[in-house]
């Protein structure tokens, strides 16, 4: 499989991947008006501030994990705030590879490992990873491609330096999300994150109340 672009993206995901509604049942992921718009102003470094419950880190997962699989030595890293978060969004990860096409599955996509958080293609070199903020070894050895951490401002600790630290990993196509339920110490995070480089600005903003999608100051507000 070629490397997927941003037309590939739109094409695969509904293709290919598969999640569960909130009825239970299994579904293409198809992207609601958040992912499109989220999607549609997806650079290489995103910070983003939201509500709960958008989609962003199901959306990103799936982005992360059609660049895994469609490139050879690609490590995606997925950092979230503890240890249920972390098993949560694995189990949407691992889901999506579950729901292949056999063909994929037991040829070029077939894994060496599927736990621990982990699926390794060995026929690609490539690996997709869900980590938690709370272990101080996460990331150590690692050279990353692929970054997101979610809910940032809920991570413990230390939640600049740990974000720091991942990003010292390597080159990668980075996104943040940080959850608006700790509004007031994730807007001072973001904005302490977001004017540490110049080529680093917030990318979108997403309330609890989504209708028309509107531009306003270069973020996103949703009304």
């Amino acid at each position: 499989m070629k490397f997927a672009d941003a037309v590939g993206m739109w094409r695969l995901i509904p293709a290919l991947l598969r999640i569960r509604d909130k009825e239970g049942r299994l579904v293409r992921l198809h992207p609601n008006r958040v992912q499109r718009e989220f999607a549609r102003r997806f650079r290489a470094k995103n910070i983003v501030l939201k509500a709960r419950q958008m989609g962003i880190t199901t959306w990103v997962a799936a982005r992360f994990f059609i660049a895994t699989i469609t490139k050879r030595g690609a490590l995606t890293v997925l950092v979230a705030h503890d240890q249920a978060s972390a098993e949560e969004i694995f189990r949407i990860v691992h889901r999506f590879w579950e729901n292949l096409p056999k063909r994929l599955r037991t040829g070029a996509l077939r894994t060496s490992r599927a736990n621990v958080r982990q699926l390794v293609f060995p026929e690609l070199d490539s690996e997709y990873r869900v980590e938690t903020a709370a272990d101080p070894d996460a990331g150590r050895g690692l050279t990353i491609q692929n970054l997101h951490g979610s809910e940032v401002a809920r991570w413990p600790h230390d939640a600049e330096g740990t974000l720091a630290s991942f990003e010292g990993c390597g080159p990668a196509e980075r996104v943040r999300g940080v959850g608006i339920d700790s509004a007031r110490r994730g807007g001072m995070l973001l904005q302490r994150v977001a004017t540490r480089g110049r080529d680093e600005v917030p990318t979108a903003f997403f309330p609890v109340v989504v209708g028309t999608v509107v531009q306003r100051e270069g973020c996103e507000i949703a009304r």
